[in-house]
């Protein structure tokens, strides 16, 4: 009965070592699995950010270009308000030449 009992503590003794090495083997995997979604996780991220930051360059280049355009507009109306105040000066003059 001895021999039997021997055994079966060698074939617990087994199963026990196997049970640990699949729990071991298991933590393993998920340590490595938890590893790549957080790369995956990080380069989503990345990218997002990056993806941001060409829109806002986007932007800043449509502002500077809008900025430019205004200044431009500006300097096109003081022309024409000069030119219509050139314009109204001459009339002025032509006006008090043909007046007796």
């Amino acid at each position: 009965m001895d021999a039997l009992y021997e055994i079966g503590e060698k074939d617990r003794e087994f199963v026990e070592n196997i049970k640990d090495d699949t729990t071991n083997k298991a933590d393993y995997l998920r340590r490595k699995e938890e590893e790549k979604i957080k790369e995956i996780a990080n380069l989503l991220v990345d990218m997002q950010i990056n993806k941001l930051e060409t829109k806002i360059a986007y932007l800043e280049e449509y502002e500077r270009i809008l900025w430019q355009e205004r200044k431009q507009q500006e300097v096109f109306q003081k022309m024409m308000i000069a030119e219509r105040v050139a314009i109204a000066h001459k009339r002025l003059e032509l006006h008090r030449q043909t007046q007796p």
